[in-house]
């Protein structure tokens, strides 16, 4: 699909994550603009987006897709809407950015895969952890085999949270919501950091006593290849633990800050007995993400996290969830659905 050098952007869903966090980095996105939004509850969403009257809000998905001003649209829905919202995007021709999970299923995963490939749009995913520069150094570190053989890789991605009163609270909806919150871009990186596929997995989650919703998960991983791991993700910790640990056989880098770039980050790496720090200033994984998308629409160029990436994602969660569930060790690629 040709676009033009400044091309619009509309986004799905009016919720926490949109209102702070997407759309005003949308609105600082170069060679773009953002054009509307689709909310279930148009007078809602024109109060809580108030701050920005230029929006043009829909309730309609099919009329907010018929806009043609818009080519590329952010997803950020509940989760059990992911796919057929997504469905409907990439049959109307319009690329296609999303929140985490793809879907909560790996068939529902497959699907939005093909038909994107089909149609011959771009499927990209919100993992923006990946894009802040120590992960980048971490992961070029790792794949280069500078730590030599890894043995074991740890990320915790723990912050307190207090949920909403919204489809969070209802597991078929959500999916357990700190496995789909916090656990699932420990996973991704834990996945995207190692050189080796997850292969197993042994889990266990604890839910909030007040509210009964998940919130807290703890993965033991298994790589293919050789290798152990471990994720965390937890809403019920008193203060924030953003950090990340390789162990090899020829070195260890530890990171701990703020993976959301707001805050500086701190490495910490010791080879051959030599013991290195630096710091990492605060910086914008967010704006580097979508200027990376943009850039692969625009030329038509690879962009990743891409479909096959959120698969992978879910065929984990999904043995994660399971694992939870059941109290077993599961593959990877042994369970096919989330809820």
């Amino acid at each position: 699909m040709a676009v033009s050098n400044r091309f619009g952007w509309g986004v799905v869903g009016a919720g926490r994550r949109a209102r702070e966090t997407m759309i005003p980095a949308l609105l600082e996105l170069p060679r773009s603009k953002l054009i509307a939004v689709c909310a279930a509850d148009e007078e809602r969403a024109r109060q809580s987006l108030s701050t920005w009257p230029e929006l043009k809000i829909y309730s309609q998905l099919d009329e907010f897709l018929a806009d043609p001003k818009m080519q590329v649209i952010y997803i950020a829905s509940p989760h059990f809407l992911h796919v057929p919202q997504a469905v409907s995007v990439i049959e109307s021709g319009k690329h296609i950015f999303m929140e985490s999970p793809l879907a909560l299923s790996v068939d529902g995963a497959h699907k939005l895969i093909e038909k994107a490939r089909t149609r011959g749009v771009k499927l990209g995913l919100a993992f923006q952890f990946r894009f802040h520069s120590a992960m980048r150094d971490l992961r070029e570190k790792i794949q280069a085999g500078e730590l030599g053989e890894v043995r074991y890789l740890s990320v915790n991605y723990a912050e307190r949270m207090e949920w909403p009163s919204n489809w969070w609270s209802d597991a078929m909806r959500s999916g357990p919501a700190a496995v789909l919150r916090f656990a699932v871009h420990a996973l991704d990186l834990a996945s995207w950091l190692h050189p080796h596929p997850v292969a197993e997995v042994m889990a266990a989650g604890e839910d909030d006593p007040d509210t009964n919703i998940n919130s807290q998960a703890l993965v033991l991983l298994r790589f293919q290849g050789g290798g152990l791991g471990c994720a965390l993700g937890s809403a019920a910790v008193a203060s924030r633990d953003h950090s990340i640990r390789v162990d090899g056989s020829r070195g260890s880098v530890s990171l701990e800050g703020d993976f959301r770039g707001q805050g500086p980050m701190f490495w910490r790496e010791v080879r051959e007995g030599k013991e290195t720090t630096r710091e990492y200033k605060p910086e914008d994984p967010i704006g580097r993400m979508l200027k990376e998308f943009n850039k692969a629409v625009q030329e038509g160029a690879e962009f990743s996290p891409e479909g096959k990436d959120g698969k992978k994602i879910v065929e984990i969660t999904c043995a994660v969830i399971e694992s939870m569930r059941n109290k077993r060790s599961v593959k990877v690629g042994e369970v096919l659905r989330q809820t």
